[in-house]
């Protein structure tokens, strides 16, 4: 406690009163909300006959009504949504039984299920909410106690004063303060809400933790035999909890706030079945939609065809309307007999920024956007009417520009709506390549990197949805996701209802077309490595185990329709891949080379089924062997090559002058060269595996934080570029099919097809990568930053591989400029021929110091802290695609200082007009046979 108040006093300047109240408040505040919990949780004495799975548990935890825990934490969390001492809820998935085909001898089954049965997902479950003490704080202004009217205290010093004074022993109560408000959290259950009832139960957790609200329940919204009604809790079968009326939610006092969590796509809201319920609420109390979606995506939602408006409010918690209106079309006006029947509905996403603004308008304190819904929907005959109203006011106002838009051309003879919408079956069909389109077109890039990533699974669940988000794309969100699972590219393999377990949902693709298009636009190595590790989860097998498994089982008769959907996939995945070209060919000689069909893959579920009935495996041994690339070892060519190190000498009277002394050593090393056509090669250097100190110590001269802490790192062998990417091997390659972007020619005003390219985006090295692998069979891509310091440094440690100093004899950088004992040298102000000085580093790379920036894979990241020590890239899980990335090595307009190993740049990836970027490769594509 001591120092707590010392810390409290010395950092942020605060008086020993004020850390006094602030102890007092924080004890007072931790005992209000250790006795709501406790006294919530002390009514929880309802039990359900059937088990319910840990996904209900979690909403009854929340809900308050249907199960009571076994016993109350002793601490509850200051802040976030699970205690510390309570682990993070996993998915669980309950391995599905079906009854055998052909019948089975007891040794065999057990055989098999023990080496072949799949494993349920054990993936991590990253909280939906990402930001929960952000949002709290944007609830704030209802955070407000007011006095109780059932509950009371002992005010003490007045039941004194009163036996003091009028001699009479009665004791005197003041009403205790409790929340102002309680939630009810009325979710829709559609199954397009499946996908967020991991968010709404956080949301519902979050609520309820930080003891804001007096009360936290969660509704189900629901719709049975034509009629809209609310049951308590969600997730449940209809028949097992009767509809209740949306009047049960009514509160006399107007201190219940309704908040709809839906996302406005089902057939409630585009027929307008929930419109009385909503109106029922809006009469009575504060009640407000939290949307899903982001607001970019509400024009793909029921709320398009509704008018948006401002509400503000002139006193706290008033009923939606008597909301006053700021309508944003003056042709919105409407009569007073219209604005009776119109319900104002005020609507907030889980942004904070959004939630701040609502939070105040509830309070009376500022106004909020919302929607106006009129309490009918109108047939298409109403709704072109009403325009043909608007065109004639508008007309009325004499304006010329107005008067022409106003002038509305209708057809003489109205259609029913079945009439209005009716379209063919030609009208609805599209080829996979315009439903890629289509999806592209309004889907954000992080949702089709998504969905090219998903076209490597071989089966499509939130649960490999979240292990792809979990190692792949950490900064993906549930929005992502949505985008996806709605995008008209996936569908549900069977109908799911409100009671399925959002992780059992498979889905599959309209048409498998759509897979080889969204694979050719991921990167081969990401797709490899979603395809590993679901086999790898589901399974428990490595690639290499699982492709010897499925050529056994397609040996086996009967067996080979069961298997080919997941050959199929897996040699599709693996062909972009430029690996397995043996399987590959046997696939395509079993199956055609022609994509799984939908139908197909329909039954891929099925192989959790198939494998229990799989013969038992044949046991023989074989030997593996592991080597380090795709191409024999007959392939590496030796080289040698000069390295110049630099020693300072000291010379003159009393040592007081130095001087530069260059020794020269011999040395060899093996490469491979790739032929890019035209005669233009890429030679690739073998980098030994080994362990070194990455970074710089605070003593080096020019030492940045950036550089530090140094720390060491182990890195496996890899091949990395002899020179950075010259203009004649871009454009080689530039002339290669596109895979994401575009190459265009080198900007440069400087001739030589043997300098470096320049004005190199981050994004378009990475293309040039993609289309060398894909040419090539190999894995090229950039290097990352341990990589490229390691390769650069060569075993030295010195600021360069050449020593303490460096001069422009031996490197192209700023010579007007010198560090540590070196002298000033030319300044060229131009790149130079790759490999013009004839020396290289340790393992034979030129070019390393000067010349031209060249880019890592990884993200900026202010230092170490952190850092992988295996050597592999880094990207932060807080960045997204946009985020900064590293640039290495200096440049011929730099000064020597910049051009150390230990040197690092931060530039945004899209930036391409700077002659100073280019870039070098590295292959570490690895096989075993």
């Amino acid at each position: 406690m001591e120092r707590l108040i010392a810390k409290l006093g010395s950092e942020f300047d605060l008086t020993a009163a004020e850390i006094a109240d602030i102890l007092w408040l924080t004890l007072i505040r931790q005992q209000s909300i250790e006795k709501s919990v406790s006294e919530s949780r002390e009514k929880q004495n309802f039990s359900e006959g059937p088990q319910i799975s840990q996904l209900e548990r979690d909403e009854t935890s929340i809900s308050g009504q249907f199960e009571a825990p076994k016993q109350i934490p002793k601490r509850l969390p200051s802040a976030g949504i699970f205690p510390k001492n309570r682990e993070k809820s996993k998915p669980k998935t309950t391995p599905k039984t079906t009854p055998k085909t052909t019948p089975k001898t007891k040794s065999k089954t057990r055989q098999t299920e023990s080496k072949l049965k799949s494993q349920p997902f054990k993936v991590p479950n990253a909280p939906s909410i990402r930001e929960p003490l952000t949002l709290i704080r944007s609830l704030r202004p209802l955070m407000v106690k007011v006095p109780s009217a059932q509950e009371a205290s002992l005010d003490e010093t007045a039941t004194a004063q009163k036996i003091a004074d009028e001699r009479i022993w009665m004791p005197v109560t003041t009403p205790i303060l409790e929340p102002w408000l309680e939630v009810a959290l009325v979710v829709e259950e559609s199954t397009s809400m499946l996908i967020w009832r991991r968010t709404v139960l956080e949301l519902g957790k979050l609520l309820k933790h930080y003891g804001a609200f007096r009360d936290v329940r969660i509704w189900g919204l629901v719709s049975s035999e034509g009629k809209v009604g609310i049951r308590p809790r969600i997730g449940v079968k209809l028949e097992e909890r009767s509809l209740r009326s949306p009047q049960e939610l009514i509160d006399p006092n107007c201190r219940r706030l309704v908040l709809v969590v839906t996302d406005c796509v089902s057939s409630l809201w585009r027929t307008g079945a929930v419109l009385p319920a909503l109106k029922v609420w809006a009469e009575s109390g504060p009640m407000s939609i939290v949307q899903m979606l982001p607001e970019w995506l509400w024009v793909r939602t029921a709320l398009r065809k509704v008018s948006a408006v401002q509400l503000y409010g002139l006193t706290p918690g008033m009923a939606n309307q008597q909301l006053s209106v700021i309508r944003q079309a003056f042709w919105d006006d409407s009569d007073s007999k219209t604005q009776a029947s119109e319900i104002k509905v005020p609507i907030l996403t889980l942004e904070p920024e959004m939630t701040s603004i609502w939070s105040q308008m509830v309070v009376g304190k500022g106004s909020a956007p919302g929607f106006i819904f009129k309490s009918r929907i109108e047939t298409p005959s109403e709704e072109r009417w009403a325009k043909k109203r608007v065109g004639e006011q508008v007309s009325r106002r004499g304006d010329a520009e107005t008067r022409r838009r106003g002038e509305l051309k209708f057809q003489p003879k109205f259609r029913s709506p079945s009439e209005e919408y009716r379209k063919t079956e030609s009208d609805l069909k599209f080829t996979s390549q315009q439903q890629v389109q289509r999806f592209r077109v309004a889907a954000s890039p992080m949702a089709r990197r998504l969905a090219g990533l998903l076209a490597a699974s071989p089966v499509i669940s939130l649960p490999v949805i979240r292990l792809i988000q979990e190692t792949i794309l950490p900064k993906s969100r549930q929005v992502h996701v949505a985008e996806v699972l709605l995008g008209s590219i996936l569908q549900p393999i069977s109908s799911p209802n409100p009671s399925t377990n959002p992780d059992d949902i498979e889905y599959r693709f309209l048409d498998e077309g759509i897979r080889s298009i969204l694979l050719d636009s991921a990167p081969a190595t990401d797709t490899v490595k979603v395809l590993s590790k679901y086999i790898s989860q589901q399974f428990g097998k490595s690639l290499e185990e699982f492709i010897a498994l499925l050529r056994f089982w397609q040996q086996e008769q009967g067996l080979k329709e069961q298997i080919r959907p997941f050959a199929v996939v897996t040699a599709e995945v693996l062909k972009r891949w430029g690996r397995y070209r043996d399987f590959i060919q046997e696939v395509e000689q079993y199956y055609g080379s022609v994509p799984v069909e939908s139908s197909t893959v329909a039954s891929i579920p099925q192989l959790k089924n198939f494998i229990g009935s799989v013969p038992p495996l044949k046991t023989f041994e074989f030997e593996v062997k592991t080597i380090s690339f795709d191409f024999p070892e007959s392939e590496l060519q030796a080289f040698e090559y000069k390295v110049v190190t630099i020693e300072v000498e000291k010379t003159g009277s009393f040592g007081r002058e130095t001087k530069l002394v260059l020794k020269e050593r011999q040395e060899q090393s093996r490469q491979f060269i790739e032929e890019l056509g035209n005669g233009v090669q890429l030679e690739m250097v073998l980098i030994p595996e080994g362990t070194f100190l990455m970074g710089s110590p605070r003593t080096e001269e020019w030492h940045l934080k950036s550089e530090e802490p140094q720390h060491q790192v182990n890195i496996k062998s890899f091949f990395i570029g002899k020179y950075p990417v010259t203009k004649a091997q871009w454009i080689a390659v530039a002339a290669l099919p596109q895979i994401n972007r575009k190459l265009y020619s080198p900007s440069s005003r400087l001739k030589g097809e043997d300098r470096p390219v320049q004005r190199a985006s981050w994004y378009s090295a990475v293309e040039f990568c993609d289309r060398l692998s894909r040419h090539t069979g190999r894995e090229y891509r950039l290097p990352s930053e341990a990589e490229w310091e390691y390769a650069a440094r060569a075993g030295t440690t010195t600021p360069f591989h050449f020593g303490e100093t460096i001069t422009t004899d031996l490197a192209n950088y700023n010579g007007n400029y010198t560090y540590g004992n070196g002298s000033k040298g030319e300044y060229r102000r131009k790149t130079t021929t790759v490999g013009s000085f004839g020396v290289a580093n340790g393992f034979g790379l030129y070019d390393i110091h000067g010349n031209v920036w060249e880019w890592c894979a990884d993200s900026w990241h202010n230092n170490y802290e952190g850092a992988p020590d295996d050597g592999r890239v880094w990207i932060d899980a807080e960045k997204n695609l946009n985020s900064h990335r590293v640039l290495r090595g200096g440049s011929w307009f730099l000064n020597p200082g910049d051009c150390r190993s230990a040197c690092r740049l931060d530039v945004d990836p899209g930036d391409a007009n700077v002659n100073l970027f280019g870039f070098r490769v590295v292959c570490v594509s690895a096989s075993t046979l």
